[in-house]
C-alpha cells in the first residue's frame, strides 16, 4: 500500500510540474527577455476550420505549380481584412514593446507569408518546408520542426514561426487563427519545451486595452496597405484594408501604376516592370501611407 501511495504521489508530481499546453500565456512581458519560440497559425484567412486544421477551401493544383506560394484567392485561402489587421497588431505590441525577434520563418503559403510581412519586424523571412503543410512530406516537415526548435534564438530575441493549424508528431499547433504556441529554450540542455498558448486577444488587449472587437474597429479608421510576395518577379498582390487611392512610382519618380478608390485585393502582373525598388502609396483626403516593393 506505502508503495503505491508512493507511486501514485511521485506520478503526481511529475504531471503537476510537466507544462501545459492548454496554459494561456497572458503576461506578454515574458517575450522582452528572449528565448522564446512561438508557433503562429496564421492570421484569419476565410474557409477554415480550426479543429481540421483549416485546409479547407484551398482550389489546390500540381506540384509544379507551386500552387500553394501563389496569392491569388482563385487558388488558395488569402488572409481576410480581419487577418491583415490581426498580423499588424501583433507586430505593433511586438515593436512598441521591444519583444525582439532575431528568426522570422514562414510557412511557403501566401497567407502565412503575408501574416510574416505584415508584421513589419524589419527581420528577413526565412520560407520553411518545415512549417508548411500538405505538400511535403510530413516526415520531413516533423525534422524541420525539431531542427527549429533545437536552434537556440539569437540572444534577447525571440524565434517567430508562422504555420498553420495542424498535428504532425509532437508538434500538435491546433489553435485559432493568430494564436501562438509557445515553446521556451533551455540553455542548459540545448532543448525547447512548450509552455502554454499565446492567445490572439492578448494582443488585441495590449493594443487597446479592451477587448478584441475594439482592436479591429480602431485599426479600420487607419488606412493600410500590404504588397506580397515581396520581392517578387511576376505577380504580387496588393491588399488595403479601408478605401483609398493607390499609386506606385519607381526611383526615378515616375508612376507606374494608379487606382483611384482602391479597397480589397488587386492582384497584378509585374513581369514587365524594371527590376528594382517601387514605392506604393495609399491616401484619402487626410492621411497617407507608403511601404516599399522590390522587383526582381
Amino acid at each position: 500500500m506505502k508503495k503505491n501511495r508512493f507511486f501514485v504521489s511521485a506520478f503526481c508530481l511529475i504531471l503537476c510540474t510537466l507544462p501545459s499546453f492548454a496554459q494561456d500565456i497572458t503576461d506578454l512581458n515574458i517575450l522582452r527577455q528572449g528565448g522564446y519560440i512561438l508557433f503562429f497559425r496564421h492570421a484569419s484567412a476565410p474557409g477554415g476550420n480550426f479543429a481540421t486544421g483549416g485546409t479547407g477551401n484551398d482550389a489546390g493544383g500540381s506540384l509544379e505549380s507551386q500552387w500553394w506560394k501563389s496569392c491569388d484567392p482563385a487558388t488558395g485561402r488569402q488572409l481576410s481584412t480581419t487577418g491583415r489587421f490581426e498580423a499588424m497588431t501583433i507586430g505593433r505590441v511586438m515593436r512598441s514593446q521591444n519583444y525582439r525577434v532575431g528568426r522570422l520563418i514562414s510557412s511557403e503559403y501566401c497567407r502565412a507569408y503575408e501574416s510574416a510581412v505584415l508584421m513589419n519586424m524589419n527581420t528577413t523571412i526565412q520560407l520553411s518546408s518545415a512549417a508548411t503543410m500538405v505538400v511535403y512530406p510530413d516526415a520531413e516537415r516533423v525534422l524541420g520542426l525539431r531542427e527549429i526548435v533545437s536552434q537556440a534564438p539569437v540572444a534577447g530575441t525571440n524565434t517567430v514561426v508562422w504555420t498553420h493549424g495542424t498535428s504532425q508528431g509532437e508538434f500538435d499547433f491546433i489553435v485559432q487563427w493568430s494564436d501562438a504556441v509557445v515553446y521556451r529554450y533551455n540553455t542548459t540542455n540545448a532543448t525547447a519545451s512548450r509552455v502554454g498558448v499565446i492567445r490572439y486577444a492578448a494582443w488585441a488587449q495590449a493594443t487597446t486595452g479592451t477587448s478584441v472587437a475594439n482592436a479591429v474597429n480602431a485599426q479600420a479608421n487607419d488606412i493600410s496597405i500590404s504588397v506580397s510576395p515581396n520581392p517578387s518577379t511576376e505577380q504580387i498582390l496588393l491588399q488595403a484594408g479601408k478605401k483609398c487611392d493607390i499609386s506606385i512610382v519607381n526611383v526615378l519618380g515616375q508612376e507606374i501604376y494608379s487606382e483611384a478608390d482602391f479597397e480589397g485585393t488587386r492582384n497584378l502582373n509585374v513581369s514587365a516592370w524594371a527590376s528594382g525598388t517601387y514605392i506604393i502609396t495609399a491616401g484619402t483626403a487626410t492621411k497617407r501611407v507608403s511601404t516599399k516593393f522590390v522587383k526582381f
